[in-house]
Parts: C-alpha cells; structure tokens; sequence
C-alpha cells in the first residue's frame, strides 16, 4: 500500500475530553487531521460511535476508505483506555483493518518535535517532557529525546519501564538530576500542569525553553501512528492492549443484599 493511500481513523478518550480524527496522507494538511472533540470528563462510551459518525459524514468519507484504526492506549483514566480501545477494535473488526494501540505519552511529546526542530539547529540536544493527569496527584511523565524519536517509542517492556508516577516535587527533583546526567540544550514540556512544572523546573536551575499545557488527543494519536506506520512499525509494535503503569483507585468492596441462613 502507498502511504499516500493511508487513512487512520483515530481515538482518544484516555484523558478529560474525549476526541475523534481523521488522518489522510493524501491532503496536503494531513499534518493536522481533521477532529471532533467532546469536553465531558466522562461518559465517553456513550459519544465514540456518535462522533466518528459525525466526522465521517462531515468528510464525505467512506468507512471502506479508512486503512487503519488508532486509539490512545494511555496511560490515563482507566475507563476512558478501554472505551477508546473497545471502540478501535470494534471498528477494526467491522471493516477488517488493522487496529493499533499508540502510547498517549509518546504521542503526545512527538506531537512537540516538528516545532523544536524548527526551533534549534540539529547539533543541539533536544528533550521533550510529555505529562498526563494521573486524576490522583501525581504526574504520568515521560521524558524523550527528540533525535532519536522512533529509537526509543515501541511496545516493549524497557520503554514502558520508563514511564514517571511522581508528584510534582518528585518529578522536578527526578527532571533536576537527569538534567544534570543527560547532556540537554534546550527541555520543552507538554501536557498536564506543564505551566507548574515549568516554573519549578525554572526556580531549580532548569532552563525550560517552551511548555504548553494541551491534553492528549485524538490528532495526535493519528498523527503519530502515521509516522510509526510511514517508518515501518505495525501492530506487533503498537499492539491494542492497554498500558497501566499503577493499580486503579478502588472504593470499598460492594457488599450484596444479605442472605438468610437455613
């Protein structure tokens, strides 16, 4: 298949808003694929189908056009993983494509690198922090070296070993000794509580060249599965199964109606 002919239906409901995209390799502004987003922080399962219904329509596309399928694989909200998940595998199964399960973290720190490579020249050693809400107090973060993007974004366990679940004060203390372990001229940072972040980062001796506080979505995840794809990954590198890096926050056992003993 020519990646001209790549069309990614993608999924994002791991974080506060649910988002719906369309990739198509063959618009000339496929680099911003066209998306639908809802801002309720929950009951995403009940909008999915409805919005992807809406984008295709609003496209003029064909479902039979779409060659792949792409969904946030987190970490993030528990429910919102598998809601978006469920729902890629089901359109997966329904127009028999592949379905790919991209790391919200490393979507979000690539959709960061064609800005810094435009912002510095090559010789310089750029890092992008990427951040989601943990929804407990903590950060999940992740810190990339944008040269060697694709060297290090895959399925395996080494790179899931790297995954942060710090607080702010751990993560600015990890950022702190890292920084001075790692030769970095210029640290961007991307997600939730990026503004926070920074100025801690500021305040240690940090330099922090750009931050922003956008959420994951559903044009990132597409985006990053196209270059995946483009670069020769596939399903067995991006498999559709979750990625929870720490054990749900459980509330008290349910206790059933009681049973009388005879």
């Amino acid at each position: 298949m020519s990646h001209q002919n790549i069309k990614i239906l993608s999924i994002e409901a791991s974080g506060a808003a649910a988002s719906v995209a369309l990739y198509d390799a063959a618009v000339k502004t496929a680099g911003m694929p066209v998306m639908i987003t809802r801002a309720d922080r929950h009951g995403h399962a009940a909008w999915i189908t409805e919005m992807v219904d809406d984008l295709m329509q609003q496209e003029k596309t064909d479902f039979h056009a779409i060659t792949h399928i792409a969904a946030g694989a987190g970490p993030g909200s528990f429910t919102g993983i598998r809601v978006g998940l469920a729902a890629a595998q089901g359109y997966g199964i329904a127009l028999a494509k592949p379905v790919l399960g991209i790391p919200s973290l490393d979507a979000l720190g690539f959709s960061v690198f064609q800005t810094v490579h435009a912002d510095l020249s090559s010789s310089q050693n750029k890092q992008v922090l990427a951040l989601i809400d943990t929804r407990r107090g903590h950060y999940f973060g992740q810190c990339f070296d944008v040269n060697t993007a694709f060297d290090q974004h895959s399925g395996d366990q080494a790179v899931k070993d790297t995954v942060l679940d710090m607080d702010a004060d751990m993560l600015v203390d990890h950022m702190f000794r890292h920084h001075a372990a790692t030769a970095c001229d210029a640290l961007y940072i991307k997600g939730f509580g990026a503004t926070e972040i920074t100025g801690k980062l500021n305040a240690a001796g940090v330099p922090v060249m750009g931050y922003d506080d956008g959420d994951v979505d559903a044009g990132m995840i597409g985006r990053y599965a196209y270059a995946a794809i483009n670069s020769g990954k596939c399903v067995t590198d991006y498999p559709p199964t979750p990625r929870y890096h720490s054990a749900p926050i459980l509330g008290p056992a349910k206790v059933g109606p009681a049973k009388s003993v005879r």
